[in-house]
């Protein structure tokens, strides 16, 4: 029997039996179907501590399964998600552990499953400590960079809705206000839903 090596597409196949010099005649067709593989699907990174929420881009239409690695390093399904006609996914998930280790598989209706996903590390949130402030007369204002205690990385102060930007933090008045901290790994120690101890009150005299 000649080896026709690996299939890459679908191909019809016809069999002769040969005894001596004597051959068969041709069998009835067989058609061998090559199924393509989805493409193997792109988990957004960063991933972060104490998030339930993974997305990412696969082939549109995917069905999407996310794995988390364990300790004997065989990925155990914690979630699974559908891509939109752009290929866009999110999965929620079970709150993740830093140093969980987490990839992902698609696979399209009619085409076999893609092969693991890069594997993404779930970062360490930033550690974060503030004060309160109370302004000095006689100035009305504080500076809310005076509030951070203890935290290395990039931060940004927000209004008491924890969205709106304070528009000049080195000068504000009487309110509560919050602060996002990025580390260098890009996870971020938001004041407002964080770190209920990350929020402080300027007072003012009346």
């Amino acid at each position: 029997v000649d080896e026709i090596g690996t299939l890459t597409q679908s191909t019809w196949f016809r069999a002769i039996v040969q005894s001596g010099s004597c051959e068969s005649t041709n069998s009835a067709s067989v058609k061998i179907t090559v199924q393509p593989y989805t493409s193997i699907p792109v988990i957004t990174a960063p991933l972060c501590a104490q998030s339930t929420m993974v997305m990412g881009t696969s082939s549109p239409s995917a069905d999407i399964i996310i794995y988390k690695t364990i300790e004997n390093g065989e990925p155990v399904i914690i979630g699974n998600a559908k891509a939109d006609n752009e290929g866009k996914w999110t999965a929620t998930l079970p709150e993740l552990t830093a140093g969980d280790v987490i990839t992902a598989t698609a696979q399209v209706e009619g085409e076999c499953i893609s092969g693991l996903s890069a594997s993404i590390s779930v970062g360490v949130l930033p550690v974060l400590t503030v004060q309160n402030l109370t302004n000095e007369c006689p100035s009305s204002t504080v500076n809310l960079a005076d509030a951070k205690t203890a935290g290395e990385g990039e931060i940004h102060y927000y209004l008491n809705d924890g969205i709106t930007p304070v528009p000049n933090p080195a000068a504000v008045g009487a309110g509560i206000y919050w602060l996002e901290l990025t580390g260098e790994n890009g996870c971020s120690s938001r004041a407002l839903s964080r770190n209920t101890n990350s929020h402080w009150k300027t007072s003012l005299p009346r």
